[in-house]
This record gives C-alpha cells, structure tokens and sequence, in this order.
C-alpha cells in the first residue's frame, strides 16, 4: 500500500509534471509565438519606419532640391533686378551728365553771344568816342582859330580905338 501510495503519488507527480510540462510548453509555445508576433511586429515596425524614413528623406531631399531650385531662381532674378538697376543708375547718370552738358553749353553759347554784343558795342563806343573826339579836337582848333583871329581882330580894333583915342585926344588937347 504504501508503494502504492507511492505509486499513486509518483503518477500524480508525473501526471502533475506532465501537466506542469504541457503547462509549460504550452506556456514556452505560447511565449515563443508572442516572440515571434513581437518580432514579426517589431520587424513590421522597423520595416515602416524605415520606410517613413525613406520617404521623409526622399520628402526632405525633394524640398531641399525645390528650395535650391527656388533659392537659385530667386538669385537670377535678384541678380537681374540689380543689374537692371545698375544700368538704369547708369542710364540716369549719363542723361544727368548730357542735361547738364548741354546747360553748360547753352550758358557759355549766351555768354559768347552777351560777351560779342558787349565787344561789339564796346569797339562802336570806342568808335564813337574817337570820332567825338575828332570831332572836338576839330570844333576846338575852329574855337582857337576863332578865338585867335578875334583876338587879332579886338586887338586890331583895339589898337585902331587906341589910336582914335590917342588923335582924339592929341586933337583935344590941341584944341585946348
């Protein structure tokens, strides 16, 4: 009996144990498929993010290459914006320049034209006073010729009136 009891424990042991393995295994079987699901999920994780990863660095690398494109363009037209202006800025210069080119051009022309009437009437004045001056010396030569044969004439009156004088007066005292 009590081998029995042995027995009986033994096989409830081994049945305990069987059960406890079949446990187990189904507990190692079931762990082990949680494994793979997990790594199944895991590398389907992994596959995702690196194909997120793909695309947002192919995203990334198209934006990059859309934002050169744009950044170039935006510099040919800023360049050309600039090169325009310069050029405008040289246009503008060079109409300054011809404007002030030409009133310094027309100044000096009026400035000629004022300087030759001033020459011109200068030289008539000067003209004008050498024959006024001719004039008066000529009008001056008949004012002396004059005054000398007036003066010859009063002192031929005179020396005729000294006489008179002279006889009148011989006379009077010879009547006397």
């Amino acid at each position: 009996m009590k081998l029995k009891k042995l027995d009986d424990k033994i096989n409830k042991l081994q049945e305990d144990l069987s059960s406890s393995q079949l446990q187990h295994r189904n507990r190692y079987d079931s762990l082990n498929e949680n494994k793979r699901d997990m790594e199944a999920a895991f590398e389907e994780r992994i596959r995702n993010l690196s194909e997120t990863h793909q695309v947002e660095l192919e995203e990334n690398r198209n934006q990059y290459s859309q934002k050169m494109l744009e950044d170039a363009a935006r510099f040919q037209e800023l360049q050309a914006k600039k090169e325009e202006e310069a050029r405008n800025f040289e246009e503008n210069i060079a109409d300054v320049v011809e404007t002030h080119n030409l009133n310094v051009n027309q100044i000096m022309d009026k400035h000629r034209s004022m300087m030759e009437g001033q020459i011109a009437q200068t030289e008539q004045l000067k003209k004008e006073i050498e024959r006024q001056t001719e004039d008066n010396d000529e009008i001056l030569k008949q004012i002396l010729q004059d005054a000398n044969d007036e003066e010859k004439d009063i002192k031929g009156k005179n020396s005729q009136n000294v006489k008179q004088v002279e006889e009148m007066s011989l006379k009077s005292k010879a009547e006397l």
